[in-house]
């Protein structure tokens, strides 16, 4: 089973599929089983991608610390040292409600990283909630980017994402 270590933590993750790098980070108290496997996600999406697929800390496979302190930022380090860890530069990116907000805020802060992105089941942050790095209003104002609306609108990037796929993202 392959993990990477981020600062004593172990990071499980899959690789499968061949094509353009994909990576799909879950949502909060899922894994990669309950949100990619499950639902027939991967077989969708591993004929045209090469899918990297990650159980954040403290879901799936991955380590567990008790410490919450060792959570919010470090969840983020964990997509990047992964990128490291596989020599990825840049990626498109599939984020599901907690996902989705760790690909926005890598695509806030380090866009050369982000070929695209979908953003399935994203909420708002709330008004100075202590879980985000970005109020709302930063968050309305990057989608108002000329470069953001040039991700979501452009497959030029290299990525097909199949009809069925694009169908589902909007149902929460």
């Amino acid at each position: 089973m392959p993990f990477f270590d981020n600062q004593g933590v172990k990071i499980y993750y899959e690789i499968e599929g061949n094509g353009p790098d994909l990576i799909l980070i879950h949502g909060f108290a899922a894994s990669i089983e309950t949100n990619w496997r499950n639902p027939k996600l991967v077989d969708l999406l591993k004929n045209e991608n090469r899918l990297i697929l990650m159980d954040c800390r403290g879901h799936g496979k991955s380590d567990k610390p008790t410490d919450p302190d060792e959570y919010g930022a470090k969840m983020l380090d964990d997509v990047r040292g992964l990128m490291e860890h596989l020599a990825v530069e840049r990626a498109n990116f599939f984020g599901y409600s907690m996902g989705s907000r760790l690909a926005l805020n890598l695509l806030i802060l380090e866009p050369e990283r982000v070929n695209s992105a979908i953003l399935s089941c994203y909420v708002l942050p709330p008004k100075d909630g202590p879980q985000s790095a970005f109020s709302g209003k930063s968050v309305i104002e990057a989608f108002r980017a000329e470069r953001m609306w040039r991700l979501f609108i452009s497959s030029s990037e290299g990525i097909s994402w199949p009809a069925r796929v694009l169908s589902s993202v909007g149902k929460c």
